[in-house]
């Protein structure tokens, strides 16, 4: 996975996109959630909108996540 592939797909809304980063996000987690357990937790998500803004926010704070966020966000600003 991209993530700088996955970024604009969170954006624009894109479920499945969501459930990858969140899937991929917990490699470090013991016991791991599947990915059929990250989807359903996306699908029965009764603020999808809000768990969207929560996963960029972390994405925003990590070291994988700041600086290309940082550079679209600035890409955004100049059009």
């Amino acid at each position: 996975m991209a993530l700088s592939a996955k970024i604009p797909e969170l954006y624009a809304k894109n479920i499945a996109s969501l459930a990858d980063v969140i899937y991929y996000g917990t490699v470090t987690e013991s016991p791991r959630p599947s990915m059929a357990e990250v989807e359903t937790y996306v699908e029965e998500c009764e603020d999808l909108e809000q768990l969207f803004d929560d996963v960029l926010q972390e994405l925003s704070e990590s070291n994988a996540g700041k600086s290309l966020l940082s550079e679209m966000n600035q890409g955004l600003k100049k059009k």
